[in-house]
């Protein structure tokens, strides 16, 4: 005769939750991202992502114990959305006129 195991306490769940594509949820799952890879992916010299850090602009981060950072996938999928919207569209042939106004001025 074999015992059986206790029964696990209320609220205990044996399985870990499933998080769908885009939930925000902090299970132990979650993807974590270096400073390393994060820079290597958008192609930026670490010099460059100290700057925007300093500059509050970089994606949010978490400080590990070691002092080392990491930023959750989905932090920065959100940092880059931002990105896009914040990002003003330019209409080209405006520029090309006023670049010819200015040196029409800087001859005339």
């Amino acid at each position: 005769m074999t015992s059986q195991p206790p029964a696990p306490a209320t609220g205990w769940r044996l399985e870990q939750p499933t998080a769908t594509p885009g939930s925000h949820s902090h299970d132990t799952g979650a993807d974590w991202v270096s400073v390393a890879a994060v820079c290597a992916e958008l192609g930026v010299s670490r010099s460059t992502w100290s700057k925007w850090r300093g500059r509050g602009a970089g994606p949010r981060a978490a400080r590990l114990p070691n002092g080392h950072l990491r930023m959750r996938r989905d932090w920065i999928e959100d940092w880059l959305v931002t990105l896009e919207t914040v990002a003003p569209v330019v209409d080209e042939s405006a520029l090309v006129a006023g670049r010819r106004a200015r040196a029409d001025r800087r001859w005339a």
